[in-house]
């Protein structure tokens, strides 16, 4: 060994015992509690009241430092939260203290328990950790009575943070916090924290781990934050996983979040977030994007079951991409793309979220098959187009609040059920209490289809309906397919109508709905019975002829026309005229939608002596160039039955008639006795025809 490596020996040793010689001194002389009566009265002097109910403890490995058992911490004032714990441990760098320099290098605190109730003592929590840092690489200046902060190295192990609020206090438990190599000059360095969050707003609890390289410029009143890892895991419900890089510029006032990656059960999220005007009106704009996937297995594990739809494959792809701008005042979602299974919609939508609300929404859809979200016991139910085409109002009115704006809804092609809607056009207006809904079309049932209308006073207690409807070239036997399976009329319809109801309720609405329309029905063909037949059968019983067997089960009319109104449940036909060969039809009735049952008057008039071509001679003048009386009554859905026949008085009368040329023909009625009886056949047969 040669002699400078000997001297560099013995100098190190002879350094070494003179430690370890203070050290024993320091620990078996100086006793540390002897400065309590110090440090609290130092305390108070700056506001502060410090109750060391612990021991004071020196410490010698690793690091010398001092031991403070349990303690409260309270100030004169609201700067500060309360403070409790059960030990604070302060050590000082070895090395420094070779130089006589006392610094302090490391805080670990143990079972505190800090007790907030306003935003800046938050923020001053939120930065205890890291505010004792060095900011340079360089040794601090000394602080009073010669004391060199700067701390390299934080724990904080099991503490307890409580935000109390009136709503409930937010709680931090077990909370746990590591960072070591802290320098303040943008320098990365380790940290790690994790903690269950209770909030009363949330059912269950939050097991909250993270970790990041964290650079601090506290010059640069910068923070850049690198590969921040972390882990949200409600109890017994699936962990969300994310990853992100956050950068925070202090005197820019902007706070960036690029990078995002956000992970749970299967479904995946990326995005970025700026802030901009941090200290006065935060303004964040960004864009977030959910790649198309199955949400199922989220939803299962949140426990949130779906119904068994009509579809197996039902809501089996969910995605999302949209660019966002946002402050406390307003929203705006724009380049929205919206992806349901095989269903895409785009749009773009601007809010006021401060009163007066104020929505403008503009959307377009492809194709939807609302069928398929049936549930699955609802397979057979009717379609109830009305409901589902006025159903994107009642997001828009809930969330206006009596505000205004509007809704541009686009869909081209909608199906409900065997109703196919194409081109769907939706324009609505909102303003206060009422919604006006300007245009809502589509092509369907092999014509068109459109309504206008307005509800309004809906926050009153009688809130009103006006509307203006109108169909085209609408094909009846696509509205039996589609709707109607019992339908017994086909042909192309046309049909304009206008009213008005009243009410808080569906009901109240039903009982006063009053409107008023009109139709006409190119080639209509009525199945199930026949008029013309009808009519010759009368001329047979009256000529006393061979009735045909052979006529089609249909009647095949001339353009049907006519108009009806809606009072309440009821639908009332009014002068209906159409035709068919040589026989004028005149027609009124009654439906009742509550039971299904109508019935209809009409009258048949034959100008002529043959009904038709195909039809039946009528020699009998009685039965024309007159209004012959028809009855015409049945019911309407899955029990459907018509049936259609002479008046029965007026088939009387001509009996009756009938019978006396008949014995007029037979000189049977000749002198006086023959009159007598003339006259009395006469009584009779009127007493009938007048229902006595």
């Amino acid at each position: 060994m040669t002699m400078p490596l000997r001297i560099l020996l013995s100098a190190l040793t002879l350094i070494a015992l003179l430690a370890a010689g203070a050290a024993t001194w320091l620990l078996l002389v100086v006793d540390p509690n002897d400065f309590k009566p110090r440090i609290v009265d130092s305390a108070r002097r700056q506001g502060v009241a410090l109750d060391i109910r612990g021991e004071l403890t020196w410490r010698l490995l690793p690091k010398l430092g001092v031991r403070i058992g349990r303690t409260g911490i309270r100030a004169d004032d609201d700067r500060m939260p309360e403070v409790d714990f059960e030990a604070l441990t302060l050590s000082m760098a070895w090395l420094p203290l070779l130089h006589g320099e006392l610094r302090l290098d490391a805080v670990e605190l143990q079972g505190a328990d800090i007790r907030i109730r306003s935003t800046e003592q938050a923020a001053l929590v939120a930065a205890a950790p890291i505010a004792a840092a060095p900011a340079a690489t360089a040794a601090p200046a000394p602080a009073a009575e010669g004391l060199v902060v700067a701390v390299r190295s934080v724990t904080v192990r099991d503490a307890r943070v409580v935000l109390e609020r009136p709503a409930g206090a937010r709680v931090l438990e077990h909370l746990q916090l590591a960072g070591r190599d802290l320098i303040l000059d943008g320098t990365p360095f380790p940290i790690e924290l994790e903690f269950d969050y209770r909030d009363p707003g949330m059912p269950l609890p939050i097991a909250v781990v993270l970790t990041a390289e964290l650079g601090v410029d506290r010059q640069k009143s910068r923070i850049d934050a690198r590969d921040v890892q972390l882990k949200l895991a409600p109890e017994q419900r699936p962990a969300i996983e994310g990853r992100f890089r956050l950068q925070l510029d202090g005197s820019g006032e902007t706070l960036d979040i690029t990078d995002l990656e956000l992970h749970s059960a299967g479904l995946d999220a990326r995005g970025e977030l700026r802030i901009a005007q941090l200290r006065s009106e935060p303004q964040a704009m960004g864009r977030l994007e959910l790649p198309a996937a199955d949400p199922r297995p989220l939803l299962h594990g949140w426990q949130l079951p779906l119904p068994p739809f009509a579809a197996a494959d039902a809501l089996s792809r969910l995605g999302l991409s949209t660019g966002f701008e946002a402050s406390a005042q307003d929203l705006r979602l724009d380049q929205l793309q919206l992806q349901l299974d095989d269903t895409r919609v785009t749009g773009a939508l601007t809010a006021r979220l401060a009163a007066p609300r104020a929505l403008h929404a503009s959307l377009h859809g492809d194709r939807l098959d609302l069928g398929r979200y049936r549930g699955a016991d609802a397979k057979s139910a009717g379609a109830a187009p009305g409901t589902a085409l006025l159903a994107p109002l009642a997001g828009p009115l809930a969330f206006l609040q009596g505000g205004s704006g509007d809704l541009a809804l686009d869909w081209d092609q909608l199906t409900l059920d065997r109703l196919r809607l194409e081109t769907l056009r939706l324009r609505a207006r909102f303003a206060g209490d009422g919604v006006h809904v300007e245009d809502l079309s589509a092509r369907t049932l092999g014509g068109s289809a459109s309504l206008r209308g307005a509800l309004d006073g809906l926050t009153g207690g009688d809130p009103s309906l006006r509307f203006e409807s109108r169909a085209e070239h609408i094909v009846l036997a696509e509205v039996r397919r589609a709707l109607a399976p019992q339908l017994a009329l086909d042909g192309t319809l046309e049909l304009t109508m206008a009213g008005s109801a009243r009410g808080a309720d569906a009901e109240r609405l039903q009982q006063s709905l009053a409107a008023q329309g009109s139709f006409e029905i190119a080639d209509p063909i009525l199945a199930g019975t026949n008029i013309e037949q009808t009519f010759c059968d009368l001329v047979t019983t009256v000529e006393r002829t061979e009735k045909r067997n052979d006529w089609p089960n249909h009647s095949r009319f001339d353009t049907i026309a006519g108009s009806l109104r809606l009072a309440g449940a009821n639908v009332i036909l009014e002068n209906l005229t159409t035709g068919m060969g040589n026989l004028r039809l005149h027609a009124a009735g009654t439906l009742d939608r509550a039971t299904q049952h109508y019935e209809v008057l009409a009258s048949v008039r034959l100008d002529g002596d043959r009904t038709s071509a195909e039809g039946c001679t009528v020699r009998s003048g009685r039965l024309r160039g007159r209004d012959i009386p028809l009855r015409c009554s049945g019911t309407l859905g899955k029990q459907s039955r018509m049936l259609c026949a002479p008046d029965p008085q007026f088939v009387a009368g001509l009996a009756g008639d009938r019978a006396l040329e008949e014995l007029r023909e037979r000189g049977k009625l000749e002198g006086k006795r023959g009159k007598a009886v003339e006259g009395l056949l006469k009584g009779l047969l009127n007493r009938d025809r007048n229902g006595d």
